[in-house]
């Protein structure tokens, strides 16, 4: 299982969480959060989404907030890895 986060910067900017599963060649999209809603709703959602789904990999987009948002992830227990 896996996840990417591409966080909302600012402005009108969205958070876009997308989960998956690969099966033999195949990518299963699982799960979607897409919001425009502040860190503070957004982070517990995707902290529990991922222990529920049993997330082992999420990337984060790294841009401003990115660094943060990973911080604050890893408080969650989910293994994390920083886009490049």
């Amino acid at each position: 299982r896996f996840a990417h986060i591409d966080i909302a910067d600012q402005g009108n900017d969205s958070l876009c969480f997308v989960a998956g599963e690969i099966i033999g060649k195949n990518i299963f999209i699982t799960d979607v959060i897409h919001s425009k809603e502040g860190e503070r709703l957004t982070r517990p959602k995707i902290i529990e989404l991922c222990k529920k789904t049993n997330v082992s990999l999420c990337l984060v987009e790294a841009n401003n907030q990115g660094a943060l948002f990973t911080k604050m992830l890893k408080e969650g227990g989910n293994v994390l890895l920083r886009h490049p």
